[in-house]
């Protein structure tokens, strides 16, 4: 029996496919004068077109086994998300010399007041992540465990 784990290895390696087929296609379509290229882009895209229809194929089973699990496949990708943004989050605080953007002699000095000091956000990142690994650690037996 072949498990959810191993169609969605399945459907990664499609994807693969599919990017190296596009890519042939592309880098060899076109040939310089009497130069020969190495692949038939036509055969090229008529597999294109045998890889799409598998991995719709292949992304059509997985939906449907996921459907059980489906709030928590998006609680995970949104919590994801979250983590990524805060990541990007000025935290820095203190006293900064702002230039005149005209005239870099001239300065003033701000102090910088983080609402959202790098403690916060660090704790925030850290407890999102703990839910992270427990919801894909759920997914993850679920994967291993769900048969086709």
């Amino acid at each position: 029996m072949k498990t959810l784990a191993k169609l969605l290895k399945e459907k990664n390696a499609i994807v693969t496919k599919i990017n190296n087929v596009k890519r042939r296609i592309t880098n060899e379509n076109i040939v310089v004068n009497d130069n020969v290229s190495k692949w038939n882009t036509r055969e090229e895209y008529t597999k294109l077109l045998n890889l799409t229809n598998k991995l719709v194929e292949t992304k059509t089973n997985i939906a449907r086994l996921n459907s059980t699990v489906a709030d928590k496949i998006f609680r995970l990708s949104e919590l994801k998300a979250i983590v990524a943004f805060l990541m990007q989050i000025d935290t820095s605080e203190g006293k900064n010399v702002v230039s005149d953007r005209y005239d870099y002699s001239r300065g003033e000095t701000i102090v910088k007041v983080a609402q959202m000091d790098s403690v916060f956000v660090q704790e925030q990142i850290d407890s999102l992540t703990d839910e992270i690994n427990a919801l894909q650690d759920e997914l993850d037996a679920y994967n291993h465990t769900t048969q086709i």
